[in-house]
């Protein structure tokens, strides 16, 4: 095949405006769309979370803690409190409202302007959720182990 010009043309120069169009609709959607989806990593880890705390005091409302040696309560009442710390660690990931960052554009002129500063806002937001969500993550390897 050749182009307008006579010259060879490649695959690449074939592709339709709506092949284009829908793929970059999709791209940009799902980019868009990042922080939500960290948002609803976090709040389903958050359900994990306080589902194993109340496991943690549920065993310990069925077992005969008073029998135990004192390490074995202090273990168990640990295992709680880094399962609750993990909760809020990864509720605060959903939950905190976002502060955008000084390199973000907060007033665009062109509609370039506008895309550019909506996926830099959409990048940093989900960046700083996945940094939030870094720590709840710390807290549910160290809940796990004491668990």
């Amino acid at each position: 095949m050749t182009d307008r010009t006579g010259q060879p043309s490649s695959p690449q120069s074939e592709i339709e405006d709506t092949v284009y169009q829908t793929v970059a609709d999709a791209y940009y959607r799902k980019a868009i769309e990042t922080p939500t989806a960290a948002r609803a990593n976090s709040q389903n880890a958050y359900t994990i979370a306080a589902a194993v705390a109340a496991a943690v005091v549920t065993a310990g409302a069925f077992a005969d803690l008073a029998g135990e040696p004192a390490g074995v309560r202090i273990l168990g009442v640990c295992a709680l409190l880094a399962w609750l710390i993990t909760a809020g660690l990864f509720m605060y990931a959903v939950a905190a409202p976002y502060l955008r960052t000084e390199d973000e554009p907060n007033k665009v002129n062109t509609k370039f302007d506008f895309v550019l500063a909506a996926m830099t806002n959409a990048r940093n937001e989900a960046a700083t959720i996945n940094h939030r969500q870094l720590y709840a993550r710390s807290a549910a390897t160290l809940a796990s182990l004491l668990t």
